[in-house]
């Protein structure tokens, strides 16, 4: 079995504090110096790609890097594996292939998309293009649901080899995150992962680099959750989870 993670750009550190166990094989993907841990296996790719392309690739397809029916575990590389992880892991495997962890703050298909507006990489005139494009192709607002993708298990069989296909597929028409391309393929697929909540399974250490955005007005929230309604018949309001999640107070109204 094998855990793996990600650090292409030298964008955060392995956390010092990882519980190991015998029963799996860490990995670790990188380009550039990093500062390594013991008890890791480091695998230098040598590519022209930009690093944000590495690390969702790497993150997405990892069929392609791992022998075929062997279970992996995907871990941000800010994330402190603890033994809870070790042994829910071991656990799950014997009965599913498949899961992700379920977020904590999002619940619908307007808090994605509203994320994307408080971290800067999507203003409110392309969020009134995607309202459109989600109406126009008939997506089944009421199923989408909000993985955290920052832990991922999978076993490498067809299912899923097929589900990261289509996963990258749909990241890289948005070429912005990674976490709603996955509901959508979810969706179209007819596949959707077991989701199971955090309760200790990693811990989050703060990243090394920080989104360096200008800070969002929330007072365009709500035209945009307004839009969307309109737009979409999809009469539903923000979670104040989302505002929380992203260190913002919850506005009136939205």
């Amino acid at each position: 079995m094998f855990i793996y993670t990600v650090n292409f750009g030298n964008y955060d550190q392995i956390p010092a504090n990882h519980y190991y166990s015998k029963k799996f094989k860490y990995v670790c993907f990188y380009n550039q110096h990093i500062k390594k841990r013991k008890g890791w296996e480091y695998i230098k790719i040598n590519s022209p790609k930009d690093n944000k392309y590495l690390s969702r690739n790497f993150k997405i397809n990892f069929q392609k890097y791992f022998p075929k029916d062997s279970n992996t575990i995907y871990v941000d590389c800010n994330r402190v594996i603890t033994e809870k992880l070790i042994h829910f892991s071991l656990n799950f495997f014997k009965n599913n292939t498949f899961g992700v962890l379920k977020h904590s703050a999002r619940k619908n298909l307007l808090d994605e998309l509203v994320d994307w507006y408080l971290l800067s990489v999507a203003d409110e005139e392309y969020l009134i293009k995607l309202f459109k494009y989600f109406k126009r192709i008939r997506y089944i607002f009421e199923k989408h649901y909000c993985p955290h993708c920052c832990l991922i298990l999978r076993k490498n069989n067809v299912q899923n080899s097929d589900f990261s296909k289509v996963w990258w597929r749909y990241y890289k028409k948005f070429n912005i995150r990674d976490q709603l391309p996955f509901s959508m393929t979810s969706l179209k697929l007819g596949y959707k992962p077991k989701l199971f909540i955090n309760n200790e399974l990693i811990i989050t250490k703060k990243h090394l680099l920080t989104y360096k955005k200008r800070r969002r007005n929330i007072k365009a929230l709500s035209n945009i959750v307004s839009q969307y309604n309109k737009i979409t018949d999809h009469k539903i309001n923000l979670t104040p989870n989302t505002l929380r999640w992203r260190n913002y107070g919850v506005a009136e109204g939205i």
